[in-house]
């Protein structure tokens, strides 16, 4: 399960509340009631702490990792892989500032929420796995939910089958850009295909991402992949089984 979101989905989410992106953010700024602290991070922490002994169905900081996720899709003047400038940014502050204050300790709130995924909700929900990639400590969960959207992680297994690749026996990091280009023609947005192609640089930080969540992903994979019957009809699931001989 991935934390994906840009500005797409929020306007969505909020038109029948007649809310958009900027309702959302200032919400996020302004915190839950019980958050007085005055800067961002230091609310998300109150958000986070002891919020289970609120009866809460859900967790109250989710909105801000989503707005952390947010800023990682958020255009800048700055390098694709900067994090930072597009947080700012969202915040109406100096793009150039660099990390806010004890933005360090969002792990914390990650971590909960993959905790919250597999024992509060059994997983009801999918499982969230808080897993830094990129080599990023602070910015590689926010930067690795935006890698994918939502419809090309579901359709990943399609592009497994269609490589014929086998979770027991996965495919080397540095050819899994090719393979996900070659069989993911049909499946994957072109921002993605552009990155896997991409030669810059600084595109390296983000295709490293990418790469590690297709190989988790594949890691994880039973054989189930999404079957489209019409063009708008719902996709159904099909199980492809192969067996492996080692001798």
């Amino acid at each position: 399960m991935l934390l994906y979101v840009n500005s797409e989905v929020i306007e969505t989410l909020g038109e029948p509340y007649g809310a958009g992106v900027d309702d959302f953010i200032e919400s996020v700024k302004k915190g839950p009631g019980w958050a007085t602290k005055s800067r961002l991070c230091q609310r998300a922490l109150q958000a986070y702490d002891h919020w289970r002994d609120r009866n809460l169905e859900y967790p109250p900081y989710v909105g801000y990792l989503v707005f952390f996720v947010l800023a990682a899709v958020t255009e800048t003047d700055y390098a694709s892989y900067s994090y930072y400038p597009g947080l700012r940014k969202l915040l109406g502050e100096p793009q150039d500032v660099g990390m806010p204050f004890r933005f360090d300790t969002m792990a914390y709130l990650w971590n909960d929420l993959e905790k919250w995924s597999r024992e509060d909700k059994h997983e009801e929900l999918g499982r969230f796995v808080a897993k830094i990639r990129g080599g990023w400590i602070h910015v590689g969960l926010p930067l690795s939910q935006t890698v994918l959207s939502e419809n090309e992680r579901k359709h990943l297994p399609n592009i497994f089958d269609n490589a014929g690749l086998d979770p027991t026996d996965p495919p080397s990091p540095e050819i899994v850009p090719k393979i996900l280009s070659y069989y993911g023609q049909s499946i994957l947005e072109n921002r993605t295909k552009n990155l896997l192609e991409s030669t810059q640089a600084e595109d390296d930080v983000l295709k490293r991402v990418l790469v590690e969540l297709a190989l988790d992903e594949l890691e994880e994979w039973d054989g189930t992949v999404l079957e489209q019957i019409i063009k708008d009809e719902s996709p159904r699931q099909q199980v492809h089984t192969s067996l492996r001989l080692c001798i």
